[in-house]
């Protein structure tokens, strides 16, 4: 049977990474096996501050962990304003495709799998954020940053259960990864739910 335009689904961004997770994530799991899903998301935006870290931007990256729930705030040069849709949603350009511009799949893939996904970037004294929810971009906006905030980027984000049903970080898992990057980068400053590892 030949393929045509009736029978060719498209599919966003968004919806492939729903409908195949495990191709950008591997095992779903519950959160027991380091290389369940929930932790190849974490390691992914961990790696975002890392590529930071080795360009010399970064010295530091703040993590709180609850359940499902995830923020990682990064203290770089933040993604630049305009970029923040980019960076973190819509189709992939792949790693370092634009010098200025602070991205990997991490964002991308921990937005779409996301019942909520918000992302601050802080630069000069403006900031640029952006809210999802499950991929979808709900609302965006540059503005001036009244709190004077220091530069670099703050991700929040709510995994989805439908995605994850019986997943929950395990606190003793997330150390062994946090200590494992502060190991491998020296000088490179993480912490996890206020203590640094």
């Amino acid at each position: 049977m030949n393929s045509t335009d009736n029978t060719i689904q498209a599919l966003e961004w968004h919806e492939h990474i729903r409908l195949h997770p495990e191709m950008y994530i591997g095992n779903i799991g519950d959160g027991s096996d380091l290389e369940d899903g929930i932790y190849m998301i974490l390691k992914g935006l961990i790696e975002c501050s890392v590529d930071e870290f080795e360009k010399g931007y970064t010295q530091g990256l703040e993590i709180e962990i609850d359940s499902l729930n995830v923020s990682l705030r990064e203290y770089g040069r933040g993604i630049p304003l305009d970029s923040v849709v980019y960076s973190t949603g819509g189709i992939s350009v792949g790693i370092g495709a634009r010098k200025d511009v602070v991205t990997t799949n991490g964002y991308k893939v921990a937005n779409a799998l996301s019942e909520e996904f918000k992302v601050n970037s802080y630069r000069s004294a403006a900031r640029s954020w952006a809210s999802y929810s499950k991929g979808v971009l709900v609302d965006q906006r540059i503005e001036e940053d009244k709190n004077q905030e220091p530069d670099g980027t703050w991700v929040k984000f709510t995994l989805d259960k439908e995605v994850f049903p019986q997943s929950y970080y395990r606190l003793e898992i997330v150390k062994d990864i946090v200590k494992h990057y502060a190991e491998k980068y020296k000088g490179f400053s993480i912490s996890l739910n206020g203590y640094k590892q």
